[in-house]
């Protein structure tokens, strides 16, 4: 993961000499090692997306190779993958890349922590939703999240509210939403940046789906995902509690 004149970028090749590695987006990684996982995107259910959502990205921010458009035809919203490490066998994944194809294969997973940890547990919140405010709240979210990492600087100290807010506005930018074709593009673009509000005062962990070194026929990176973290069940943490507990046995002796 690199960034280019302070803009978060991912799965994209060649940076200038003066790159320098940095973590996912604003935040650190907790586990510093990721763990391989399997991923398919092919057969994916897409009820929590739209197909008519227009927008633009420059990438490479100013400098760059330019703006890139897509016209509809671009799934937008929640996937829901084939995951080896899901109980059930599915996941649902936000995309964070526009310009990489999906993958089918391994991924590497890493436990992170911040503002995209939002967009990853709201997604549980909008598959309790009726089918058709899953395709415009998973939308919403979807777009929040390119938002998030196209046009969030790193300016080498934490940011501030103001920062943030003045960074995350999807009317300009190195991301900008053209409205969609389908007629509620104002109440989609209201409530991503809603979500874009929220997720300064709700940062959680999440994981990080980091796509494999190889790259696919066009000579770029496949896309990176985010998802949920999986939360241990109370059955997991007994094993724990009773060691804290015969810790506090022993130090009463």
């Amino acid at each position: 993961m690199q960034y280019r004149k302070g803009i978060i970028a991912l799965c994209l090749a060649a940076f200038s000499a003066g790159s320098q590695a940095v973590t996912v987006f604003v935040e650190d990684n907790v586990n510093p090692s990721g763990v391989s996982v399997g991923i398919t995107t092919s057969g994916h259910i897409m009820t929590g997306a739209r197909s008519d959502q227009r927008f633009t990205v420059d990438p490479d921010g100013p400098g760059g190779a330019g703006i890139i458009t897509f016209n509809a035809n671009v799934w937008t919203g929640i996937y829901n993958f084939g995951s080896t490490d899901s109980s059930t066998g599915r996941r649902d994944f936000l995309c964070v890349e526009l310009t990489a194809n999906a993958h089918n294969g391994s991924y590497s997973r890493f436990h992170n922590w911040g503002l995209m940890g939002f967009f990853a547990n709201e997604m549980a919140n909008i598959r309790t939703m009726s089918a058709s405010d899953q395709k415009n709240y998973g939308t919403a979210l979807q777009l929040a999240a390119w938002e998030l990492v196209y046009d969030v600087y790193l300016p080498g100290v934490p940011l501030t509210l103001a920062q943030y807010q003045a960074m995350t506005n999807l009317g300009s930018g190195n991301f900008v939403y053209n409205h969609a074709t389908s007629g509620n593009g104002a109440w989609i673009l209201g409530q991503a940046q809603t979500y874009l509000a929220m997720a300064w005062t709700n940062q959680s962990s999440y994981w990080y789906y980091r796509s494999p070194s190889d790259q696919n026929p066009n000579g770029a990176n496949y896309q990176d995902y985010i998802s949920r973290a999986s939360i241990p069940g109370p059955a997991a943490m007994l094993p724990f509690v009773a060691g804290l507990l015969g810790l506090k046995r022993r130090a009463r002796r």
